[in-house]
């Protein structure tokens, strides 16, 4: 038996047995204070903190200086566990 047949037979024997397949949702559209507010409160130390030379809040996570594009990463892990939508900031902001 070929590979694609071997994960045929189990997909079949899985959908057999009562599994399900779910289609991953689409990355939700969301703004950096979404991300934040999303881990605050599912209590994960991040802040913003106002950056010292006028370019913009930058984040920390357990006390290191973190770019958007890790706390954007590290929600969607949080995320991903929790069976949601992963965040997705809109390509201007990337």
């Amino acid at each position: 038996m070929g590979l694609r047949q071997d994960h045929a037979a189990l997909i079949a024997d899985y959908l057999a047995k009562g599994g399900t397949i779910r289609k991953v949702p689409p990355p939700e559209p969301i703004t950096p204070s979404d991300v934040l507010k999303y881990l605050q409160e599912n209590d994960v130390d991040v802040r913003a903190e106002p950056g010292r030379d006028g370019s913009g809040p930058h984040y920390t996570y357990k006390g290191k200086a973190i770019p958007l594009k890790a706390l954007v990463e590290l929600a969607n892990r949080h995320r991903i566990k929790r069976r949601l939508p992963p965040f997705q900031l809109p390509s201007n902001m990337n």
